[in-house]
């Protein structure tokens, strides 16, 4: 079943609410207002995974043609991927697409790349094949930033100072090296994995 995913209105809440209230409700905000159970791990990632896409700007030359489809890739099996397929909503006034790559060269061809941490065995050979290109890069595990990732997302509940349930961490220099610009909205709600034994 197809989902119309609910667009947050980020712009007038952050006056109103703390960080971490307003990231809560942008990851369970479709789950408030359609009034459904609670959200799987994959829905929450994957309705974060478009909340992020929404306060990125990605310029005209990351696309091949101005009607081109807006390109969700992720890598290998993973859940979210189903989940990411139930949206209908656009972005940047493209139709969003969600694909499942069996080869790190499809990266390029994506504005967005998932790689779960399943796949992190293969960081150095993802990075070197998408270069600097216009691609935000999405993960998880511990080495996914410092590999050259721009956003990594992690489970809040893992940190006891949280009652996130889901995070994510941002690497703005390699977000400026993929030449994508990063909304303030979304800098601001990112939120650091507090490192074991500091």
């Amino acid at each position: 079943m197809n989902t119309h995913w609910k667009r947050f209105p980020i712009n007038h809440a952050i006056g109103r609410l703390s960080m971490g209230a307003l990231f809560f409700l942008v990851l369970i905000y479709g789950e408030m207002a359609s009034g459904q159970h609670a959200l799987s791990q994959a829905q929450r990632k994957a309705q974060l995974v478009y909340q992020i896409a929404l306060l990125v700007q990605w310029s005209p030359a990351a696309f091949a043609a101005t009607n081109s489809n807006f390109v969700v890739g992720v890598l290998g099996n993973d859940p979210m991927l189903d989940a990411l397929n139930t949206n209908t909503n656009r972005v940047q006034n493209r139709v969003w697409e969600a694909r499942r790559l069996t080869n790190v060269a499809e990266a390029v061809k994506c504005q967005m790349l998932f790689v779960p941490e399943a796949e992190a065995k293969n960081l150095s050979q993802i990075f070197a094949a998408l270069k600097d290109a216009s691609v935000l890069t999405g993960g998880e595990g511990d080495d996914f930033l410092r590999m050259g990732g721009i956003i990594k997302l992690w489970d809040g509940t893992k940190a006891n100072s949280l009652t996130l349930k889901l995070c994510y961490e941002v690497n703005l220099e390699a977000a400026r090296r993929a030449k994508l610009k990063l909304s303030s909205q979304l800098l601001r709600l990112s939120v650091r994995e507090p490192r074991v034994g500091f």
